[in-house]
């Protein structure tokens, strides 16, 4: 570990090894600071606050990992901006009630070799949200990510990093490029321990930036719901991911995803609130769609009021309940995966309507109005 005039902070290691270096003091930042890690195998992790005179804020150098692990109820209490631009910034601060990025707003850009957040931390807080912004380079797409769970340096190519699942809580706006990504890990089907979350209070834009998953050993069913961004901000999710996996979409609401040879379909409005983004297995059609004929239409809501039998349920599948009403409430009028229809574009009719309309039809249509006149 070194120190430099300036007031930075540099984790120096020849790369070749994987290698960790542990500082368990306090860090004072008099200004913005750089804190370096040299070589993308190797991990520097302050176990102390850091913190920060006036606007100090935080600039993460180098192409290794920097890990923030505080346990103090304060969390990292500086008030500047944190600027991820090389390597890794890890935030996994242990108190939800403290941020492990100060009170500033966390920018993450790729100037080429490619930035990374990731963490289990906690970003900002309900009083002091500290919006998150991820801008790729078009020179090199995908290198500007989010990736949550906790990571590890390692030697190799980038991103540099292995990665344990978590979950990352953000209090605050997320929003992506077109040249950024969402990194998870899906290695089963608990969250937060098995495969990777994101939690986020504020507006989501993902900006047709790219969606990678890996599976690392785990074989999916094809019958599984990822709860991958969990929306508790209350507003739609805005745009929708341009590629998944390396295969270029831009991929609308219901679009089929393969994964591990199954099939599933993204949804940018599942859960209970209906503004999650989410991986959906089943039987391979529109989600929502409760008839199977391919539209997300008052047919469908009729089934669910008779309780029968639906089909391409989103969150309760097998139980026919009130959250498959605001499944189909939130997709009413979309179409068959892929089509490009905006998800809120239809006006949804009031339950008394559809009931209405389902009685009245056949009435009309066993009348003799085809008569002639005498």
């Amino acid at each position: 570990l070194s120190t430099f005039a300036d007031g930075a902070l540099r984790f120096e290691e020849s790369a070749g090894s994987d290698f960790v270096a542990t500082f368990d003091s306090p860090v004072h930042m008099q200004s913005t600071s750089k804190i370096y890690v040299t070589a993308p195998d190797v991990t520097g992790v302050l176990t102390q606050e850091l913190r920060g005179d006036g606007t100090a804020g935080l600039t993460k150098g180098g192409v290794g990992l920097l890990k923030l692990a505080t346990t103090s109820a304060n969390g990292n209490p500086y008030a500047g901006t944190t600027v991820v631009s090389n390597g890794g910034l890890v935030v996994n601060n242990t108190v939800s009630t403290s941020s492990g990025v100060g009170t500033g707003n966390v920018n993450v850009n790729d100037t080429g070799n490619g930035a990374i957040l990731g963490g289990t931390g906690y970003i900002g807080t309900t009083a002091h949200p500290s919006n998150v912004t991820f801008t790729g380079s078009a020179t090199s797409p995908g290198k500007a990510i989010l990736f949550p769970g906790d990571l590890t340096s390692v030697t190799g190519s980038f991103p540099n990093v292995t990665t344990a699942p978590g979950t990352l809580t953000i209090h605050g706006n997320l929003t992506f490029d077109s040249n950024s990504a969402l990194d998870v890990d899906v290695n089963g089907t608990t969250v937060g321990t098995q495969y990777d979350q994101v939690v986020d209070s504020g507006t989501i834009a993902l900006g047709s930036a790219a969606l990678n998953i890996s599976l690392g050993s785990y074989t999916p069913t094809g019958a599984e719901t990822f709860d991958l961004i969990h929306n508790l901000g209350g507003s739609a999710v805005s745009g929708v991911f341009g590629s998944i996996n390396g295969v270029a979409g831009p991929f609308a609401e219901g679009a089929a995803v393969m994964l591990g040879g199954q099939t599933y379909h993204i949804t940018y409005a599942g859960g209970a609130s209906s503004d999650d983004v989410e991986l959906v297995g089943g039987t391979g059609g529109v989600p929502g769609d409760f008839n199977g004929d391919g539209v997300v239409d008052a047919a469908d809501y009729v089934l669910w009021r008779k309780g029968g039998t639906l089909q391409n349920e989103v969150s309760t599948p097998g139980v026919t309940d009130s959250q498959d009403y605001l499944d189909w409430r939130a997709r009413f009028g979309n179409p068959n995966p892929g089509s490009g229809t905006s998800l809120h574009g239809s006006a949804v009719p009031e339950p008394a309507t559809l009931v209405l309309l389902f009685f009245v039809a056949p009435f009309f249509a066993g009348r003799n109005l085809g008569r002639t006149r005498s």
